[in-house]
């Protein structure tokens, strides 16, 4: 087992999900939220933008997917907790928003700086012509990043 390698019955610190705010992505954040609740870990949520954060189609902060609203869809926190509740439940959550022209590149580059303990993904099941027009992100990474990775299909 080389250095980079967590051994069986280490705890899991640090949690990364890159997402793209797709439907699957949100589906895969409820899973990493609920790993990094139950490891009292932290959770990264990366979004790379592929163009400049100062375009006409800026992403807001509000597009990032609902830690409080999700706990409280799960009976964890109350509906109206504030943001300071959050770390009552053992989490520390970062939402980061990192402009690049290549997704892929830099998250490589971000969990080579930054190794997580787990990457999880949303990983989309495309046939005939959507496979060749559409860049895969998510194997490539889970590749790259040298990780343990949770898959999440779409």
């Amino acid at each position: 087992m080389d250095d980079e390698t967590k051994a069986v019955g280490e705890p899991l610190l640090r949690i990364l999900h890159p997402s793209d705010f797709s439907r699957a992505s949100r589906i895969a954040f409820a899973h990493a939220l609920k790993i990094a609740l139950l490891a009292k870990a932290e959770l990264e949520i990366v979004h790379v933008q592929p163009h400049r954060i100062d375009s006409e189609k800026d992403v807001h902060w509000s597009e990032f997917p609902g830690v409080r609203s999700t706990l409280a869809r799960w009976n964890i926190l109350p509906a109206d907790a504030k943001i300071e509740e959050v770390a009552t439940t053992g989490l520390r959550i970062k939402k980061i928003l990192n402009a690049e022209s290549d997704p892929l590149e830099a998250m490589v580059r971000y969990c080579a700086e930054q190794p997580p303990d787990l990457l999880v993904l949303a990983v989309y099941q495309r046939d005939g012509i959507s496979r060749w027009l559409h860049k895969p992100v998510a194997e490539p990474l889970a590749r790259r990043a040298r990780a343990m990775t949770l898959f999440v299909p779409s």
